[in-house]
Order: C-alpha cells, then sequence, then structure tokens
C-alpha cells in the first residue's frame, strides 16, 4: 500500500513538473523512478522473475 501512494505522489510530482516552466526537471525525476523500479527489481529476490510472471499472467 505504502509503494502504491509512492507511485501516486511521484505521478502528480512529474506532471506538475511538465506544466511548470523552467529547465525540464521531469526527465530527471523520471529517469530516476524508472532507476528504482529496475533496482528494486533487481534487489528483491526472485524479483525479475515475478515482474516477468505478472506480465505473462496479463497483471491481475
Amino acid at each position: 500500500m505504502a509503494f502504491r501512494l509512492l507511485g501516486i505522489l511521484m505521478v502528480i510530482n512529474i506532471s506538475f513538473s511538465l506544466l511548470q516552466e523552467g529547465p525540464p526537471i521531469w526527465i530527471a525525476e523520471f529517469c530516476g523512478a524508472v532507476t528504482g523500479f529496475i533496482s528494486a527489481a533487481i534487489i528483491h529476490p526472485g524479483g525479475i522473475r515475478v515482474i516477468v510472471s505478472k506480465f505473462r499472467r496479463g497483471l491481475d
């Protein structure tokens, strides 16, 4: 539940970054989110296998 909330807050933060003027900070935030997702999958035991099986099942 906590990670879902963090994901929602991250999407809100990136969307506000898209609407603001100035340097494109949203690119760095998006890359950080992707890097965090990949590193969490690698660190978690069997994480990549679980993600692959969820995509094969259709994200139930």
